[in-house]
């Protein structure tokens, strides 16, 4: 039993440290409005999934909230082009936002999640 509680520990600690977030350590924090950021979230991830096929390389969106502008990039690092469903996505932001306070950066197998909160400035977002 002693060695299933270690092999169980030591498996969590590893997926725990494939999924932590490459967080930034400082610069604009996300906007007070939580519920508003997770739904540009999701409406990035649909149009991203909607773009069909992403070449190699970065992809870039944008979107205000609260005064914040959210800058996200979808890296496909994959090596060809490929399709990403609006899940995947949603949960790679998603990481980046609950698991960073402000921003971060971070691959997986396939994707490259950036998601960097900057204030607006007066220029569009």
């Amino acid at each position: 039993m002693h060695l299933s509680t270690t092999t169980a520990a030591l498996i969590s600690f590893t997926l725990l440290r494939l999924a932590a977030a490459g967080c930034y350590s400082g610069g604009q924090s996300w906007p007070s409005d939580h519920a508003g950021t997770l739904s540009a979230i999701q409406a990035v991830a649909n149009d991203y999934e909607k773009q069909g096929q992403l070449s190699k390389g970065e992809h870039h969106y944008t979107k205000e909230v609260g005064g914040v502008c959210l800058h996200f990039v979808l890296d496909n690092i994959s090596g060809g082009d490929r399709s990403i469903g609006a899940t995947e996505a949603t949960d790679g932001f998603t990481k980046e936002f609950r698991g960073c306070n402000y921003g971060g950066d971070t691959s997986y197998t396939n994707w490259r999640y950036v998601l960097d909160p900057n204030t607006k400035t007066g220029t569009v977002c």
